[in-house]
Order: structure tokens, then C-alpha cells, then sequence
């Protein structure tokens, strides 16, 4: 791993084996006011992932509640076929009614059913959401409770 000049490494390794650059890109304001709808200017908004990429960032984080949907149809939009060594790690767990509304929904129907939502969105087909490819290796409960499912509950 390179250093750079703060003195951390350029590269750490997320999950233990996969490795991200240190700065990353969110791609939650890629969407309209309220995180909610599409952006005033989608052409700008595939401009700028494509950007991220040429700049070196292979890391988006993403969600299926932003938008909802937006930011992870603009993502396959821009990007597939994806560039080798990019990581997509995208969330679940709102329901979205409108401008600046989150509902949480931790049930496991739900959440599965979100899950393969967003990879057939970002274009990586039906399959279970943890640890599924090298795009996404990962799909975040935002905000659990104890109604979450657990680990072995998400990759049945």
C-alpha cells in the first residue's frame, strides 16, 4: 500500500479482502431535492460518475432508498459494464414516501426482496446479497432493531 501525504495508506481493505482507495463517492445527492426523484440534469448526473472513475475512485456507496431507485439506475446507466475493480456497496432497509421521508422496514421479505431489486437495477442479476460478486459484496440494514434478521437469515 502507497502512502500519501497524511501518512495513511492510499488502499485499506474492506471486509478483509477487498481493496477500496481511501476516498470513496456517495451517490446520494446524484438524485433530486429530498433525495427524492430524478436529478434536474441527468446528463450532468452520468458526467459525474463517470468522473469518479477516471479519477481513480473504485468505491460507491449507494442505496435503493435514494431516489428511490434513482441512484442505482443512474450508476448502471453510467457505468456498465463496470470498470474492472470497481466496488458497489449499496443498503436497504426505508420505505420511501416522499421528499425527506424514511420509513424503516427491517423484515426479512422485505429486505431480500430489496436486495435483488438492486442488483437487477445495477445489472448484476438475481442472486443472494452478501458476499455475491466483486461489484457488491455487501447489503446494509440501515438502522436495525431487534426485528432485523441476522446474518444466516439474509443468506438462506
Amino acid at each position: 500500500m502507497e502512502n500519501t501525504n497524511s501518512g495513511f495508506p492510499d488502499t485499506f481493505k474492506l471486509g478483509g479482502d477487498l481493496s477500496v482507495r481511501r476516498l470513496g463517492f456517495g451517490a446520494m445527492r446524484l438524485t433530486g431535492p429530498g433525495v427524492w426523484g430524478w436529478p434536474k440534469d441527468i446528463t450532468e448526473a452520468r458526467r459525474v460518475l463517470r468522473r469518479v472513475t477516471e479519477l481513480g475512485i473504485n468505491f460507491i456507496d449507494t442505496a435503493d432508498s435514494y431516489g428511490p431507485e434513482v441512484a442505482e439506475l443512474l450508476i448502471a446507466d453510467a457505468l456498465y459494464p463496470y470498470p474492472s475493480g470497481l466496488v458497489i456497496a449499496t443498503k436497504g432497509g426505508f420505505i420511501r414516501t416522499g421528499p425527506n421521508q424514511w420509513i424503516t422496514n427491517g423484515n426479512p421479505q422485505y429486505l431480500t426482496a430489496a436486495c435483488e431489486a438492486s442488483l437487477r437495477r445495477l445489472r448484476l442479476g438475481e442472486s443472494i446479497c452478501i458476499n455475491i460478486t466483486p461489484s457488491i459484496r455487501a447489503f446494509r440494514l440501515k438502522n436495525p432493531s431487534e426485528h432485523s434478521p441476522t446474518y444466516a437469515e439474509l443468506a438462506r
